[in-house]
């Protein structure tokens, strides 16, 4: 899959990705980075629903969504049907 090419290999990770697509969420961007630049990427990021799944933890990042108004969690924080509820899918 293109997603382990890109260096997501974590299997609930893979998962919730590949079902949200399967559910008809736009697609995602590996490694998203906010503009102007910072020193972190989102790992899996949606960014016209500001949302995002994190492979591990960063104070900073995790403060930017927040103060930005996204709903970022660590993919095991994540389950399917809350993710395609903040993907606007249902």
């Amino acid at each position: 899959t293109d997603l382990i090419d890109l260096g997501i290999t974590e299997e609930g990770a893979l998962d919730l990705i590949e079902e949200a697509t399967a559910s008809g969420a736009p697609e995602q961007i590996i490694g998203w980075e906010p503009d102007p630049p910072t020193d972190w990427t989102d790992d899996v990021a949606w960014p016209d629903r500001k949302v995002a799944i994190t492979l591990a933890p960063s104070i900073a990042r995790d403060k930017w969504l927040t103060d930005n108004g996204w709903t970022a969690k660590a993919y095991s924080a994540w389950d399917q049907a809350d993710l395609i509820d903040e993907l606007g899918l249902r």
